[in-house]
């Protein structure tokens, strides 16, 4: 069917045109690849940033002329110390203004802090006894590892690890849950800080 453009211009992406002796309308592309002409007879195919080859060997193609020469080729050692070098104590200004005191949401370093709580040594040895203790059974539902069945296991406190610092390494603060009943519990996550203000 002919088609008969409505602007000079044939290969505008997106121009108009009227397939002749019908009234409805097409849009016309041009193939990134081949120079081709494409018709679509709705406008939102058109206009569809994808819509960039007119078949599948063209976008092959086009992806593979796109992408970089280097890509996937190894980097010399001498070429890898001569670009370590040029930026080896060279000061980033933009993170050394957001880092620390400086930084808009600074709390006094109670990350850190709470980071090493998390991962001392009398933190492994608590979760480890409270899981020794239930003998690495969810004291919720009874699930426990074995005859082909993998069950996550949580050393939880019963009282929030947070808001309750002196009971942290108690083992009578902890119980044994599987990660579903861990979840259901008052003091998981956002919780704890609504149970503690009790």
């Amino acid at each position: 069917m002919p088609y008969f453009y409505t602007d000079d211009s044939a290969f505008n992406p997106g121009l108009r045109v009227v397939i002749v002796g019908s009234s409805d309308l097409a849009f016309v592309k041009q193939c990134s690849w081949c120079w081709r002409r494409m018709f679509r007879n709705r406008p939102a195919d058109a206009m569809r940033r994808n819509w960039r080859t007119c078949s599948h060997a063209c976008e092959i193609a086009l992806r593979n002329c796109l992408s970089s020469p280097n890509l996937g080729r190894k980097i010399p050692a001498q070429q890898v110390a001569r670009m370590a070098a040029k930026v080896r104590g060279v000061p980033r200004p933009q993170m050394r203004l957001i880092i620390g005191e400086r930084h808009w949401n600074w709390q006094g370093g109670k990350t850190r802090a709470a980071i090493r709580a998390r991962n001392n040594a009398q933190y492994r040895e608590w979760r480890i006894a409270v899981f020794e203790r239930d003998n690495y059974t969810c004291q919720e539902c009874g699930a426990r590892n074995g005859n082909g069945k993998k069950i996550i296991l949580n050393a939880d406190h019963k009282k929030p690890f947070a808001y309750f610092p002196e009971l942290r390494y108690e083992v009578s603060n902890g119980q044994t849950l599987c990660l579903d009943c861990h979840r259901k519990t008052p003091t998981f996550s956002w919780r704890a800080k609504a149970y503690a203000l009790k």
